[in-house]
């Protein structure tokens, strides 16, 4: 395989990756607005948080290769952070490919010196935003009658900053056939906490923008220009 069918097939790696992860981070978007009882404000937040790697993996074939792996770092988080939720490791296979895309480079781009440790800093960014839109706990309850309707009610479960885990279903009762069934949640998303983790998002990947261009930072020094007279003592 020569040289430009190496970069070719990881490019194609790349955009393989970029495509299963946007359809990843597409598809809790997708359930919420079709399940009756979907969380769209919970899922728009999740969704612009997935999106944060495949922006960075397409960043990177913008002459910026060495992007690449804070994609890569950051889908791995990513699958780990949201298994927290019960959401399996959807993300792992992405975080493979585009390891695989990186390692199947002819070569290695010549990094700047402060990217050993920026890569990893972008790619942990991605978990903000997540711990933004459930770091105020805003517990709630809905009630489901025989008849089908859904009636949210108050509860009077502790609410607030705080740091922790949240934001899934906790408990489900129900007080047997033909009577309504009681289901609470331990965390709400509010409007708010969705714009959040949306700005926080895109901020992200305003960052990922501002990274330098080039495979490398190098600045090659202006070559003095000599006369043909220069050349004799």
């Amino acid at each position: 395989m020569t040289f430009y069918q190496e970069i070719r097939s990881s490019r194609r790696l790349v955009m393989l990756g970029v495509v299963l992860a946007v359809g990843l981070a597409a598809a809790p978007l997708v359930i919420a607005l079709v399940v009756d009882d979907g969380r769209p404000l919970a899922a728009v937040g999740i969704t612009a948080i997935a999106l944060i790697p495949p922006a960075l993996a397409l960043l990177s074939l913008d002459r910026r290769p060495s992007l690449l792996p804070a994609a890569a770092m950051g889908a791995l988080i990513l699958a780990v952070a949201l298994l927290s939720a019960f959401i399996p490791l959807v993300h792992l296979p992405v975080a493979v490919i585009w390891a695989l895309a990186w390692r199947r480079r002819p070569h290695r781009p010549v990094d700047p010196p402060w990217a050993s440790v920026a890569r990893p800093l972008l790619a942990a960014a991605v978990i903000l935003p997540l711990f933004v839109m459930f770091a105020h706990l805003d517990p709630g309850c809905a009630i489901t009658h025989p008849d089908g309707t859904v009636e949210e009610v108050a509860t009077d479960a502790p609410t607030g900053w705080r740091f922790g885990r949240g934001g899934i279903i906790e408990t489900s009762g129900s007080g047997g056939p033909g009577t309504a069934e009681t289901t609470c949640w331990s965390d709400t998303v509010l409007w708010w906490e969705a714009l959040v983790a949306v700005a926080l998002a895109a901020g992200v990947v305003a960052l990922a923008w501002r990274w330098p261009v080039g495979a490398s930072p190098v600045r090659m020094e202006p070559v003095e220009e000599r006369t043909d007279d220069s050349r004799y003592p």
